[in-house]
C-alpha cells in the first residue's frame, strides 16, 4: 500500500505541474489555487459543463448527507 500511495502522490504532482499553460489556456483556471489534480479536475468539469452547485438550504438534507458521510 505504501508503494501505491507514493506512486499516486508522485503521479498527481507531476501531472499537476507539467502543463500549467495548458490548464490556464484550456480551462481558464490558475493551477496555483489548487492542492491536487482531483480538485482542479472537479472545478474544470464544473466550468466546462456550466453546472452551478447550490448550497443545501434544507437542514434535514444536510443531516442526511452528513449521516451518509459518517456511515
Amino acid at each position: 500500500m505504501e508503494e501505491y500511495s507514493d506512486l499516486y502522490l508522485v503521479t498527481d504532482v507531476l501531472l499537476f505541474t507539467d502543463f500549467p499553460e495548458l490548464y490556464m489556456n484550456t480551462y481558464g483556471l490558475d493551477y496555483c489555487h489548487y492542492v491536487s489534480m482531483p480538485a482542479f479536475s472537479f472545478d474544470a468539469m464544473l466550468r466546462k459543463t456550466m453546472v452551478e452547485l447550490k448550497l443545501l438550504g434544507d437542514y434535514d438534507m444536510h443531516l442526511f448527507v452528513e449521516a451518509g458521510i459518517r456511515g
